[in-house]
């Protein structure tokens, strides 16, 4: 999987698009809700399937009638970490209504010499949907990619919050 890190920065720096960042902090953490069923020792279950996270959205609509740009903001980057998740490992994306795990394979490689160009290579793997708890639920809380994208999106927004200091001044 993408690292905690990787899903909480990627959701931030979503977020801070649309809402201010103290309120994006708050947002963000939805982007690594998904999982959340690691610590019921069963990492990429029901919470990493869409058809069976709708109930949970409407209970979160329910109690944010009036803010529905916020929902749909809160659902997309749940969802986003469900996409994510499909390029490092099997993920049951649609079940039940679908009982398999699948996994996607994306490679683009370019090409140089007598010939420039680009190779590209997707496969969708499926693999059947595997339940299981686990007494030892391990994943990256951070990795390297993890720490180096965490970098950049403090550089990036650095670099924005600078800039609107320059534009007022």
């Amino acid at each position: 999987m993408p690292d905690v890190l990787t899903h909480y920065v990627t959701s931030y720096l979503i977020s801070t698009r649309f809402r201010d960042e103290k309120t994006s902090l708050i947002i963000a953490i939805s982007g690594i809700l998904p999982d959340m069923d690691a610590l019921l020792g069963m990492h990429r279950w029901v919470t990493h399937s869409i058809p069976l996270t709708l109930p949970i959205l409407l209970l979160i609509y329910l109690l944010m009638k009036d803010k529905w740009r916020d929902l749909a903001l809160i659902t997309f980057l749940y969802e986003l970490h469900l996409i994510m998740d499909l390029f490092t490992g099997p993920t049951p994306i649609l079940w039940p209504l679908i009982p398999e795990a699948y996994s996607i394979n994306l490679d683009l490689d370019a090409i140089l010499g007598n010939k420039v160009g680009l190779k590209g290579f997707l496969r969708v793997n499926p693999s059947p949907v595997n339940f299981q708890v686990h007494s030892v639920v391990e994943g990256p809380v951070i990795s390297n990619g993890g720490a180096l994208f965490g970098l950049l999106a403090l550089v990036l927004l650095a670099a924005e919050r600078l800039s609107r200091a320059n534009v007022r001044n």
